[in-house]
C-alpha cells in the first residue's frame, strides 16, 4: 500500500535524484529521515519535504513524466521509510555538483554519490 508519506518521499526522490545511481536515491531519502530526527525540521516526511526553501522542486509543482523512474522512487521511499539502514553517515543536507551553496561552509562533508555532495 502506498501511504501519503511514501508518496511524498517518492516524489522527492524522483525530482531530486531520478538520474542518480540507486545508492544516491537512497541517500536523498535518508536525508529526509535524518532531518525528521533533528528538531530544526518537521517530524514527519511530508512536513520535512514541504518545509519552506528546502527542496527546489516543491516550488515548481512539477508532475512526474517518467513512470519507470517514479515506480523506482516509490520502491526506494518504501524501503527507507520501512527502516533500510542509513548509508549517509547521518547527513542532513546535500546539493548537486553544479552549485556550491554558502551553507556548506558550516557543515562537514560526509560523502559524494553520483552528482550529489552530502553533509551533516
Amino acid at each position: 500500500m502506498i501511504t501519503v508519506a511514501i508518496m511524498c518521499m517518492a516524489l522527492n526522490v524522483y525530482h531530486e535524484a531520478r538520474g542518480e545511481p540507486l545508492n544516491g536515491q537512497y541517500a536523498v531519502a535518508h536525508v529526509v529521515m535524518n532531518r525528521m530526527a533533528d528538531p530544526r525540521w518537521a517530524d514527519d516526511v511530508c512536513g520535512v519535504i514541504g518545509q519552506k526553501a528546502q527542496f527546489s522542486w516543491t516550488r515548481k509543482h512539477a508532475m512526474p513524466r517518467d513512470m519507470d523512474a517514479l515506480r523506482q522512487a516509490i520502491k526506494v521511499a518504501a524501503q527507507v521509510i520501512d527502516g533500510r539502514p542509513d548509508s549517509t553517515q547521518g547527513s542532513t543536507h546535500y546539493h548537486n555538483d553544479t552549485v556550491e551553496p554558502l551553507w556548506t561552509f558550516n557543515l562537514t562533508k560526509t560523502m559524494k554519490i553520483g552528482n550529489h555532495q552530502f553533509y551533516k
